[in-house]
């Protein structure tokens, strides 16, 4: 997908939902110029999920705002991975908090 701050580079999202075109059809009134997709051609994503591990919480909600202004996408959801703690679960598996 080409990066929704306008600068003309492409970005991925950590996870993209895209409609089957079974599901979909095209509309009766074809809109101008070339669908919404991307270099393959294949339909742009309607739900992103970014994934934040090493980044900032402000980098995350600033990229997921980002996102909500491409007019394709429906949804996105942003989860921030911290540190893991030093409890641990029944399994013996580190814990780690979730915002």
């Amino acid at each position: 997908h080409q990066s929704p701050s306008g600068d003309g580079s492409y970005i991925m999202p950590d996870l993209a939902v895209y409609p089957n075109p079974l599901f979909v059809p095209p509309p009766p009134v074809p809109h101008p110029g070339p669908p919404p997709s991307d270099k393959r051609g294949n339909p742009h994503a309607r739900i992103i999920l970014e994934v934040a591990m090493a980044q900032r919480y402000s980098d995350l909600k600033e990229k997921c705002k980002l996102w909500m202004q491409q007019p394709y996408v429906r949804a996105v959801l942003g989860i921030k991975l911290h540190e893991t703690k030093n409890t641990r679960n029944a399994q013996g598996h580190k814990d780690r908090a979730m915002k």
